[in-house]
């Protein structure tokens, strides 16, 4: 029986990678990630047709889910949901707080209650997975898996 938290079962596995929790690349990688995030939330986009602004604001989303799971994947302490809804509501807080300041009065992004709301809910959804990943050892997604290793 496959443990962890499965996509697909059925399918070939075609490629499986290994990863060192808590690692410095894990740690660089999560870093890397939430600087394109906050970079990408205070910038105002110019007005692009939908079949390029949808996309970009679909990676957006995901980038939010990503952060949350590479968080108890990254920093060994991040060991609990209740530490995660903490973490997950002051990087939201953190990033709307910023939009706020950086663009006021400019017609950028500004501070909404429904963004905030979107964006913890996206960040503890992924930490809820990352905390999974961490317990069970491995995610398979389609027919990928990464294998954790290291300390838990």
């Amino acid at each position: 029986m496959t443990r962890g938290f499965v996509i697909s079962k059925n399918q070939p596995r075609i490629a499986t990678i290994n990863v060192n929790a808590f690692s410095i690349s894990i740690r660089i990688l999560f870093v890397a990630i939430v600087s394109a995030m906050v970079v990408s939330e205070l910038i105002s986009v110019p007005v692009w047709p939908p079949p390029i602004y949808y996309p970009y604001q679909i990676m957006k989303l995901t980038g939010f889910v990503v952060v949350g799971i590479l968080t108890p994947l990254a920093f060994w302490r991040f060991n609990a949901l209740n530490r995660g809804l903490l973490y997950a509501a002051l990087s939201a807080a953190f990033v709307e707080s910023m939009q706020a300041i950086v663009n006021r009065g400019h017609s950028g992004h500004s501070f909404h209650w429904y963004e905030l709301a979107v964006k913890l809910v996206l960040i503890l959804f992924g930490f809820s997975i990352g905390l999974d990943v961490r317990y069970e050892r491995q995610i398979k997604i389609g027919p990928v898996q990464l294998i954790l290793h290291g300390p838990r």
